[in-house]
């Protein structure tokens, strides 16, 4: 049997879809605050969206394949 099972496939598939549900989310509030200017904070320093942007995304990839890797370690332990 090789590394990832069946019950590993399934967690790592909702780990990924939670990820990309929140990176959808959080580029569409990353769109809102830099493109609307009316209901944004009012800062005219629209690069620090940016930042915050790139940082929020390689955090959230970051967990989702810490949590994968949690996932099919703990899968693979019980499987023996």
């Amino acid at each position: 049997m090789g590394i990832i099972n069946n019950k590993s496939k399934i967690a790592i598939g909702i780990i990924t879809f939670l990820g990309l549900v929140f990176l959808v989310r959080a580029y569409v509030i990353y769109s809102f605050y830099k493109n609307d200017e009316l209901y944004g904070d009012g800062i005219p320093d629209t690069a620090k969206y940016d930042k915050e942007f790139l940082s929020t995304v390689m955090f959230s990839v970051l967990i989702m394949i810490v949590l994968s890797l949690i996932s099919i370690l703990i899968f693979k332990k019980k499987q023996r």
